[in-house]
């Protein structure tokens, strides 16, 4: 006896054909980046987000829709930008079509089986019995293939919560981002500033040196202030270009972008608080509104759909198949077969008690992150506060105290050469003073992101 077995595949039966794309290269990105500053760049990857469904709505670009002049500073830009090209919300786009896209499959019979037999008997006789069979449970929809279903349609919520989220963090993303570059550039024309009026004493101290009427441990100590200051504008054009790099990132856009140039610090006018922000909510309005916590519920859902999964892995599969005789030169007889798998009983338990414990997982990770979304948000309020104090109240006083010494110092030291150590004094305490202008700035204005961040998507309305 002669026997052939084959499982066929039913997808290489249907002779699927797979669209072929070429590889990004480095040419290729290149172009694709430097033309994603412009609005109609922006508004086609726009329209390929499923948003229907989603918490987050898209915000509509300015009127100006010309890269070479578009008004930086316009939230509506920056925002739809990192919506588009956000490579979290690029990641998150393609989970969800690939599991959009599994989930069409499931619960289908995997395989379509095919059997012959060929069988030649001593007279001479060649005896032919093809088969065709398919899982049956899978076929009508119950058993495991119920419970796969379950388990990819949870996931398709899941993904889609994920995206969500993540299109709820990234215009936040940018306008980080644009504060940090906005504080930067402003933190570094008031350094240029300073150094252009100690460049101008310097002149005078070196004259003064050169006649012999300074002392030279005076000279040094204004010369060391004057290169501290120098090593703090080099600092500043570092943080600048870090700042425009995330900024840059945030909305999948290349260094040399035009729209980063034109960030200045008026950008920063667009987070005062001065109007007030939201009220601290209640907890379960908090967690209600939360698209990570929703996403961390769905992880649950899925979860739970694993362990009926694993259940049901308990039930057998039943294959059914047409299996008639032929025999060649005599007769064609029908006949059939019935093929049962019987799961082993100790691996199905092993596998429902891993799922267990990853539902019970789950669950712990959402009241774990409902609790430090709670003790966030009230922490955000109380940073926010005391940060927008020293901002709007300290922060201008001793702005406008050392400023005011600098400028007495300067007059003084034009005047009277003693007081170069008054000068070095004020330059040094000046230089303090800007270096806390951009911390508290930065600071300040991050905090109140933070804090509207955490809250998740809520309306205005309710302000404090």
């Amino acid at each position: 006896m002669v026997r052939w077995k084959m499982i066929v595949a039913a997808a290489l039966l249907a002779g699927c054909a797979v669209e072929e794309k070429a590889a990004p290269n480095g040419a290729s990105t290149l172009i694709q980046l430097r033309t994603r500053s412009s609005a109609e760049a922006v508004d086609e990857a726009l329209k390929l987000l499923p948003t229907g469904a989603l918490l987050v709505p898209l915000p509509a670009l300015p009127e100006d829709r010309n890269p070479e002049t578009l008004d930086a500073d316009l939230a509506q830009f920056w925002h739809a930008s990192a919506l588009a090209f956000s490579p979290d919300v690029r990641a998150a786009f393609q989970e969800l079509r690939a599991s959009i896209a599994a989930e069409t499959g499931v619960g289908s019979p995997e395989a379509l089986m095919t059997e012959t037999e060929i069988m030649r008997s001593r007279e001479g006789f060649t005896e032919w019995q093809p088969g065709v069979g398919v899982d049956l449970l899978a076929l009508l929809g119950i058993g495991q293939s119920a419970a796969a279903e379950a388990l990819a349609s949870a996931t398709v919520r899941r993904d889609e919560a994920r995206l969500t989220e993540a299109l709820w963090k990234a215009p936040f993303a940018a306008d980080r981002g644009r504060i940090r570059v906005a504080a930067a550039r402003a933190n570094l024309e008031s350094l240029e500033a300073l150094v252009t009026e100690a460049t101008k004493d310097q002149e005078r101290i070196l004259l003064l040196q050169m006649h012999g009427r300074l002392a030279e441990t005076t000279v040094h100590d204004a010369r060391t202030m004057f290169h501290r200051l120098l090593e703090a504008r080099t600092d500043a054009k570092s943080e600048l270009a870090a700042a425009r790099a995330e900024l840059a990132l945030a909305c999948g856009l290349g260094p040399d972008a035009k729209p980063l140039d034109r960030i200045t610090l008026a950008t920063i006018d667009d987070f005062d608080v001065a109007g007030g922000v939201p009220r601290l909510p209640e907890a379960e309005a908090l967690f209600a509104a939360r698209p990570d916590l929703k996403r961390l519920g769905l992880e649950y859902a899925m979860n739970e759909a694993e362990l009926r999964l694993a259940a049901r892995s308990i039930i057998p599969t039943i294959t059914p198949s047409w299996k008639p005789s032929l025999v060649k030169g005599l007769s064609t007889q029908p006949g059939g077969m019935v093929a049962i798998d019987f799961p082993w009983p100790s691996r199905v338990s092993s596998a429902m008690k891993v799922a267990s414990v990853r539902r019970d997982a789950a669950a712990s990770a959402w009241v774990d992150a409902a609790n430090a979304a709670w003790n966030e948000v009230v922490a955000l309020r109380r940073e926010m506060e005391a940060a927008y104090e020293n901002w709007s109240v300290h922060v201008p006083i001793v702005d406008s105290a050392t400023a005011g010494a600098w400028i007495a110092a300067r007059k003084r030291f034009s005047l009277d050469r003693e007081a170069l150590t008054d000068w070095i004094m004020a330059l040094e305490r000046r230089m303090e003073g800007i270096e806390m202008i951009q911390r508290h700035r930065e600071h300040a204005f991050l905090r109140i992101l933070d804090y509207l961040q955490a809250l998740g998507p809520r309306t205005l309305e309710k302000k404090s």
